[in-house]
């Protein structure tokens, strides 16, 4: 059988590449939890512009913890080299980039609606 390769240049969703975490004890099993998780990766690796992959494959020798939403970001500033990334941040979020959201009994971040926007 021959063995399909992907175009050079594409990767997996990042829906897809979060489920390397699906063995750590918090990592989340509810949709709104894993989409958080998903858009965090995504957005990070636009605003950034390091690979959703390097991203994963940062946090996932980072212990047995799945990430946060912020974490994800953290490793691909941190990944980017640029000390200097940051947002204008507000009082909304307390300067960070990112609210709290409830749906039901789960709590997560997302980016403030507010003040976030691609870095300079």
């Amino acid at each position: 059988m021959a063995r399909r390769n992907k175009p050079e240049g594409t990767e997996k969703s990042a829906a897809d590449q979060i489920y390397i975490f699906a063995t750590c004890g918090n990592f989340p099993r509810d949709q709104a939890g894993l989409e958080a998780l998903a858009e965090a990766l995504e957005s990070a690796s636009k605003q950034t512009g390091v690979s959703m992959k390097a991203i994963v494959t940062s946090c996932a020798t980072g212990g047995a913890w799945c990430p946060t939403p912020y974490d994800i970001l953290q490793a691909a500033v941190k990944l980017k080299g640029d000390q200097k990334f940051g947002f204008t941040g507000c009082e909304k979020c307390n300067h960070t980039g990112w609210v709290m959201k409830t749906k039901g009994i789960y709590e997560y971040s997302v980016p403030c609606p507010e003040c976030r926007a691609v870095p300079a």
